[in-house]
């Protein structure tokens, strides 16, 4: 692929059903979850933006940091504090939770859908069809269209993701399970590591 394409990794989540654990600092084997998605996403995007406290732990690759405001503002506020280190050049922004260890997986097959289809936004979808707005690939110059008015109107500080999907046209695409499996809870987490290794399965459901 010869567009340019940078990441957004949202890490800042306050981790209250997890005892206020920082789940980007989480492990599965040697790795940490932000060290997961970094090291895969590194090879196709850049920069890699991580929107939250600044990572404590040694990262596989340099990254750029910030912080939604106010902070803990929820998904959308990091999205529209990761997009302002987007360059201007830019096409497309991969987006990614912290908590979804696996997301990165996804990417390649969001890529190639953009191929075929001229959404604003691929999002990945399970085997029961529910989208992952933050396992998604965006249109940079719509997604920065659509923050703009959401900030205008004061809109993105604790607001729903979906707020998006009044301006933007998405398409969803299926892919494994595992790749858009989110850690909310202790026992979330204890399923993850009884159900995956660092290399998870690659086939698609």
């Amino acid at each position: 692929m010869t567009d340019t394409a940078a990441a957004i990794l949202l890490a800042g989540g306050r981790g209250t059903r997890l005892g206020g654990a920082d789940k980007a600092a989480l492990t599965l084997g040697e790795s940490t979850f932000l060290d997961l998605l970094v090291t895969s996403l590194a090879s196709t995007c850049a920069p890699l933006i991580v929107v939250g406290p600044t990572p404590t732990m040694p990262l596989s690759h340099p990254v750029l940091t910030t912080q939604e405001q106010p902070p803990g503002g929820g998904p959308l506020a990091g999205i529209a504090a990761g997009i302002d280190l987007v360059p201007s050049h830019t096409t497309w922004c991969a987006v990614v939770a912290c908590d979804t260890p696996f997301g990165a997986r996804a990417f390649p097959d969001l890529f190639a859908a953009t191929h075929h289809n001229d959404a604003d936004a691929f999002l990945a979808t399970d085997s029961t069809g529910r989208p992952q707005p933050l396992v998604a690939l965006y249109r940079v110059a719509p997604l920065r269209r659509a923050l703009t008015a959401l900030n205008a109107d004061n809109a993105v500080v604790n607001q729903p993701v979906r707020r998006l999907f009044t301006a933007l046209s998405a398409h969803h695409v299926a892919v494994h399970d595992v790749w858009t499996r989110d850690v909310d809870t202790p026992d979330d987490l204890i399923q993850l590591r009884h159900d995956t290794t660092n290399t998870p399965p690659q086939e698609k459901p």
